[in-house]
């Protein structure tokens, strides 16, 4: 049978005891099997007794039992930390199962004793193991055993064949035959479960091992006497269930060993390496090479991890940042020059060359290189090229980390200005509009139920006032995001005699910002750039509901030209309201770029990280198509007419004036809450007689309260109802033409 050796400090005695190809019933021929997915296991050949199941029990090292006879390895007093496997006992050795055939007497008590409440449960545990046991076998059983590696520990024989001395016997499986790289190759036999051993690889070391995208300390391996099987991704031992998950992949005979360790203990961006075992007293170490770095060379990185890594494509980044990218390049050289860090000539020659590839730029002639990362890149090596020695000055005192900060809040505050001109546009448009329909009433809605009649200027003014606040934080983003990082390099500055504050002037910011890791590692400025779109994008996706809804036959107020309109590809009747549909749509990207860049940041250590690449993306989408919506929301603006004849015929239903009323009997000295039944009760006459409440009579009003008089009707109908309103931003018609007065002042619109 198979001798295990355990680790140090835990008892060879399991409750859990695996079960043998040959029936579990210790016969010395039988080879023993273990779960892959257990830590310990005891054949039960070595002892059928059960142990005692008092709280105190006895733990003692276990020990390779039986080596001389078996053909095993006597165990170390100090045991390594992880499992090694002996190959099944070939023969020999007539004492090895003489002891374990015995049973162990029970201990009798001398007195009885009452049932423990432990032992109530007893029977039903010892019924679920005996399930789960069997449930396992079953697992087993089912799986193709893979090839075994035999691992010898220190002091055993030199070779497998020496330690497998060969007895033939009617139920032994043949021996398993090494092969020259260390493999053995064990014909599979049904339904038989074949004792599995960890798999450390191949023993050739010469082939050239994949790169790595761990640090070299980490490779390193620990020094643990007796053979270990190591990781060297990480350094570690694996445990028994690594081992098991890694036997369990490997099913087939033709899977390599390192494959099947790969397949197990798959590490993103990082290719199938090399495994290396040595038979002498030190760990098996996995060799691994450090993968080949981009930086100023332009070496490519090797393998597909690399490919895919390496950076974001070139040309979207450089489509957007390149202008702001020559920017920051001029002004840095300009102040190297003024403190003496490069010469006057090189700074000439380093600004001619800054123009040819500016212009190559713009006639589309210039090359972007994906092999050199980004824009950053792409613009030094082209200048390097150009003009030689003295465009490898021009990085001196700043780092592509503080250099992409710089360009991306120059390309905010760009793109900051567009959304403002932007929102103007569409605002003005808005007044235009409103301009029009003067004194035309709409119904005004709560929950989409009809509430109280309001001017068509004043529901269109509230847009312009949405759209005012939103413009508003757009300008505290850009007042806040107006500070300049340049200089602050990597992290922590430079020791160089620069001059930040002339660099900030130069390009137009506030100030240098005052802590160099804040400089590089922060990107609040696009989070709250990102939320000011979001919340207008909230805006004017509620323009474009209602617009869409007002068009819709069900109200009928609005009618969109077929400039701004589509048709149907079945139903030659539609018109529809796609742009505001779409405006509608565009807003969950929006959103969706806050929420990418929100969760981007939140777990980043302070100065710059890699993942900072991946801010770039949804900053250029959201404001793409910020931009988008205000456009198409201004050209649909331009482009619809309201119906007012639908209009005015919808006011009637609804009883709209209602309010109106309640305030005439507040006039008149009725407590609001009052006042509030009275007309609730006026409504339900006017229910019951199908009519509105300027066409009830004078008795049935004071049939309701004898508070009425004559001059209510100057409350009731919409018109009236509407010429009433008077607080200030209410839509009685004096307030709304003085807000359209203004607005027209404020965004310049000549009258």
């Amino acid at each position: 049978m198979s001798t295990v050796a355990t680790p140090r400090g835990r008892s060879s005695q399991r409750r859990t005891r695996c079960k043998c190809a040959g029936g579990g019933g210790g016969d010395r021929a039988a080879a023993c099997c273990f779960n892959p997915l257990r830590s310990l296991f005891r054949c039960p050949g070595r002892g059928r007794g059960r142990r005692s199941r008092s709280r105190s029990r006895h733990t003692t090292p276990s020990k390779v039992r039986d080596a001389s006879v078996a053909g095993g390895v006597e165990q170390q007093s100090e045991e390594p930390s992880f499992f090694v496997y002996a190959m099944p006992n070939q023969g020999g050795g007539d004492g090895v199962t003489a002891d374990h055939s015995k049973k162990k007497k029970k201990k009798k008590h001398s007195k009885p004793r009452l049932p423990s409440i432990r032992s109530c449960f007893r029977g039903k545990k010892n019924k679920e193991r005996k399930a789960n046991a069997a449930a396992v076998v079953a697992r087993r059983q089912a799986l193709t055993p893979a090839p075994s590696l035999v691992t010898h520990p220190p002091h055993s024989p030199s070779t497998p064949e020496k330690t497998q001395a060969a007895t033939p016997s009617a139920t032994q499986p043949p021996s398993p035959a090494v092969t020259e790289d260390g493999r053995t190759n064990s014909p599979a036999t049904p339904n038989r479960i074949i004792p599995v051993t960890p798999r450390p690889g191949k023993h050739s070391t010469s082939s050239a091992s994949a790169p790595s995208p761990f640090p070299p300390q980490w490779q390193q391996p620990k020094q643990v006497e007796g053979l270990e099987i190591v990781e060297v991704a990480t350094g570690e031992r694996l445990s028994a269930h690594d081992v098991g998950l890694i036997e369990m992949v490997g099913s087939s005979a033709d899977v390599s060993a390192e494959s099947s360790v790969k397949s197990s203990l798959d590490y993103a961006n990082d290719p199938p390496q090399q495994l290396t075992v040595s038979s002498k007293r030190k760990p098996a170490v996995v060799k691994a090479t450090e993968p080949t770095r981009v930086w100023l060379n332009g070496n490519a990185v090797k393998g597909k991890a690399g490919e895919r890594f390496t950076g974001p494509p070139v040309a979207g980044e450089a489509d957007e940042l390149w202008a702001h990218d020559i920017a920051c390049s001029r002004v840095h050289a300009v102040m190297l020059a003024e403190t003496g860090l490069i010469t006057a000539g090189d700074k000439d020659i380093i600004l001619e060359g800054l123009d040819q590839i500016e212009k190559l730029i713009q006639d589309g002639k210039f090359e972007w290189r994906t092999d050199r990362e980004d824009v950053h890149m792409n613009i030094e090596a082209a200048l390097i090229e150009k003009v030689g020695e003295p465009a490898k000055k021009l990085h001196t005192a700043r780092s592509r980390n503080d250099q992409i900060v710089t360009d991306l809040r120059l390309w905010c505050r760009d793109a900051i200005d567009k959304i403002l001109f932007r929102i103007k546009q569409f605002q003005v448009s808005l007044v235009l509009l409103a301009s029009k329909y003067v004194d035309l009433i709409v119904p005004g809605y709560t929950h989409l139920q009809r509430a109280q009649p309001v001017l068509l200027p004043h529901l269109l003014l509230s847009y312009v006032e949405q759209l005012e606040r939103d413009a508003g934080r757009l300008v505290n983003c850009r007042e806040r995001l107006n500070f300049c990082p340049l200089g602050a390099c990597a992290l922590a500055g430079t020791g160089l005699p620069i001059d930040r504050f002339k660099t900030a002037k130069d390009l137009k910011f506030t100030a240098p910002m005052k802590n160099s890791i804040d400089a590089v590692s922060d990107r609040d400025f696009v989070l709250e750039f990102l939320a000011a779109n979001s919340i207008a994008a909230v805006h004017l996706s509620r323009i474009g509901e209602e617009w869409v809804l007002w068009a819709s036959e069900e109200f009928g107020f609005l009618t969109p030209s077929d400039s701004v309109s589509t048709g149907s590809s079945i139903m030659p009747q539609k018109k529809n309201p796609d742009p505001m549909e779409l405006v509608r749509g565009k807003s969950a990207r929006v959103f969706g770029d806050l929420m990418t860049v929100l969760t981007l940041c939140k777990g980043l250590p302070q100065a710059y990280n890699r993942d900072l690449q991946e801010d770039k993306e949804p900053l250029f989408d959201s404001v793409k198509a910020v931009l988008g919506m205000l456009e198409v929301c201004t050209e649909f603006a331009q482009n619809i007419s309201f119906n007012s004849k639908r209009i005015q015929s919808s006011l009637p239903a609804g009883y709209l004036d209602a309010t109106t009323l309640a305030d005439y009997l507040v006039k008149k000295g009725v407590p609001f809450r009052t006042s509030h039944e009275i007309v609730g009760r006026s409504v339900a006459l006017c229910v019951s007689k199908n009519c509105q409440l300027a066409e009830l009579g004078l008795d049935d009003l004071k049939s309701v309260h004898p508070v009425f008089e004559g001059d209510v009707y100057e409350y009731l109908g919409v018109e009236n109802a509407v010429n009433k309103f008077i607080s200030y931003g209410s839509t009685g018609s004096e307030q709304v033409k003085k807000q359209l007065e203004d607005w027209r002042t404020q965004l310049g619109i000549s009258s």
